[in-house]
């Protein structure tokens, strides 16, 4: 069995917030055992993890902090590339399929929310709802 944990996850493991930590914890403790594997969309390394906390300046930054964090044994999984958004050597170009299934994901996850280039004002929440439709996106069996 395949999980794919998006950035709260371990935002939940290094803040420890409760009661979230505790089932993330266990995933991690199922896939050091080998029942399930874990994924990451390399996505989430576009998000914020806090006002507190800087950005992720580059894709070894990111890993490194995953690492960190006790998960050994990770799959980074690439979206598709949005310039300013993605890490390049972990993304794919879209167009075709792909793109079409993207397309109705997020008009299922984020319906309110501008599919490309969104206005000055909405980019913080256009990141974040881009982070959660990526994730489905790359979790998704079928995705081409």
């Amino acid at each position: 069995m395949r999980v794919t944990l998006d950035l709260n996850c371990l935002i939940d493991i290094e803040d420890y917030r409760q009661p979230h930590v505790e089932p993330v914890l266990d995933l991690r403790r199922l896939a050091e055992a080998g029942t399930v594997e874990l994924s990451i969309p390399a996505s989430a390394a576009s998000e914020r993890r806090g006002a507190d906390k800087p950005r992720i300046a580059n894709f070894g930054q990111f890993q490194r902090w995953v690492t960190e964090l006790g998960f050994g044994h990770v799959d980074f999984l690439a979206p598709i590339l949005y310039l300013d958004f993605s890490f390049l050597d972990y993304a794919v170009l879209g167009g075709g399929p792909g793109s079409v299934l993207e397309t109705e994901i997020h008009e299922v996850v984020a319906p309110n929310m501008p599919h490309q280039s969104p206005a000055p004002h909405q980019a913080g929440k256009w990141r974040n709802a881009k982070c959660d439709v990526q994730a489905v996106w790359c979790h998704a069996p079928t995705r081409p």
